[in-house]
């Protein structure tokens, strides 16, 4: 079982890994599209690593969580964490498609 004073660092590191994400977030919702694509790609590398992190973080603490009410309270930080994730990644996916249609709408002279 996990030691409590574990279980404090494990959530410290959730804590920066959902930060990471929300940066990331709101930088791709208030993305300006003439700036360089490559901005966007970055994160989404970075993005896709913290789902990762993130759930093995997550299951070091639920697996601390000393009681039924605590491991729900868990569960719906995760459920959380992924709807902020899925919804991050299909952003960034959506800029990515618009920026290659765009791309490929230049027909060269």
């Amino acid at each position: 079982m996990t030691k409590a004073k574990d279980v404090g660092a494990y959530k410290h590191e959730r804590t920066q890994i959902i930060n990471l994400l929300q940066r990331i977030q709101d930088f791709t919702n208030n993305f300006d599209e003439n700036r360089d694509i490559s901005l966007i790609k970055a994160r989404h590398t970075v993005a896709i690593g913290a789902l990762k992190e993130f759930c093995d973080v997550q299951s070091c603490i639920e697996q601390g969580a000393a009681n039924a009410i605590e491991l729900e309270e868990e569960a719906n930080k995760r459920v959380d964490f992924e709807n902020m994730y899925y919804d991050t990644v299909a952003a960034i996916e959506s800029l990515l498609r618009r920026h290659n249609a765009n791309t490929e709408k230049v027909v060269p002279q």
